[in-house]
């Protein structure tokens, strides 16, 4: 099970897992949810919420969670709900993915991003604004009065950048996406050696090595978090 922040999230999460292993399929071999953008603040501000929350990996030990780290700079402290979940969750089973930029649109080349931001937003599109990995991807410079427009259509984008290959050589991104479907391989019972292609996904573990076993999951539980919704599959 992966959680993530919304629509757009599912939408990269399944292109770049595919391009690791086209095998993996969503709704055969994992669910995606949706926790919403509030959830972490919420989280931050009730403890037992998040204790709640991260209990969630004993009914489905085979959970992911993705976070945007929020940075505006290389080491600019993470929000405590997420740096509590990142540290509680290394111990043990399970995934916590906090992008290496601010967001997860900063795995997407700018030029790619922005090519897409034009097409849906032709009559205000102006130019790009910062392109930093720590800067907001999809704010751009509105044409006419050099205003800083920041109400994008992340879904649309998403569709418009998932059209094309995956390029996973950006940040961390193809080691974080290969951890991810090593968690797919394990609680599936997939040969990690060959993908659907043929290929040896980047950094696959040898059969016998540990974290190549197969881990029984349970039947999986929803928590009661304002806000969470189910994605349904296609």
């Amino acid at each position: 099970m992966f959680w993530v922040e919304g629509p757009s999230d599912r939408t990269y999460i399944r292109h770049w897992l595919s391009a690791v292993d086209p095998r993996l399929i969503e709704g055969v071999h994992y669910t995606i949810m949706f926790y919403g953008g509030g959830l972490i603040s919420h989280l931050s501000a009730d403890e037992d919420a998040l204790d709640k929350f991260i209990q969630l990996r004993d009914l489905n030990m085979n959970m992911a969670i993705v976070i945007d780290s929020d940075k505006d700079k290389p080491r600019a402290k993470l929000k405590p709900a997420a740096q509590r979940l990142k540290d509680e969750m290394a111990e043990g089973p399970g995934v916590v993915w906090i992008t290496k930029g601010r967001e997860i649109e900063n795995y997407v080349k700018p030029d790619q991003l922005h090519a897409a931001l034009k097409q849906l937003h032709p009559k205000v599109y102006g130019k790009a604004a910062d392109l930093g990995p720590y800067d907001h991807a999809f704010h751009f410079v509105r044409k006419g009065d050099d205003a800083l427009y920041t109400q994008a259509d992340k879904v649309g984008v998403a569709a418009r950048i998932c059209e094309a290959d995956a390029d996973l050589d950006i940040l961390d991104l193809k080691d974080r996406v290969t951890e991810l479907a090593k968690m797919n391989w394990q609680a599936n019972g997939l040969d990690p050696r060959t993908t659907a292609r043929g290929q040896t996904p980047p950094s696959t573990p040898r059969p016998d090595h540990p974290s190549s076993r197969v881990t029984p999951d349970r039947p999986t539980m929803l928590p009661h978090v304002r806000g969470c919704h189910r994605a349904r599959c296609r």
